[in-house]
């Protein structure tokens, strides 16, 4: 996916977060945007994407969360809840709770 079907998709994100459809079709009051890439320089290159868009700027910082196949273990589902996540703009890796 090249980077600006890539921005589209989170200003889609960012405009259905804005309008508030997810309360009314599924009945949660927020709701996140996992990423998961390659490899950390594509990550990396997908977070600069992502703090770039002005339409970004206006959206909770915890929306959208980034990482690696390398670090999402598949071996291990339960590794989705350590702290492997990185947000736009973030260094440290958090988790999602």
């Amino acid at each position: 996916m090249t980077l600006t079907p890539f921005t589209r998709k989170l200003i889609a994100y960012a405009a259905y977060d804005k309008a508030e459809r997810h309360k009314a079709k599924f009945g949660i009051r927020k709701f996140r945007v996992l990423t998961v890439t390659t490899g950390e320089a594509r990550m990396q290159n997908l977070m600069r994407t992502a703090c770039k868009a002005e339409e970004m700027r206006r959206v909770p910082a915890t929306m959208f969360l980034f990482t690696t196949e390398e670090k999402l273990a598949l071996s291990r589902p339960e590794s989705i809840f350590e702290k492997i996540w990185t947000l736009p703009g973030g260094e440290s890796p958090c988790a999602l709770f």
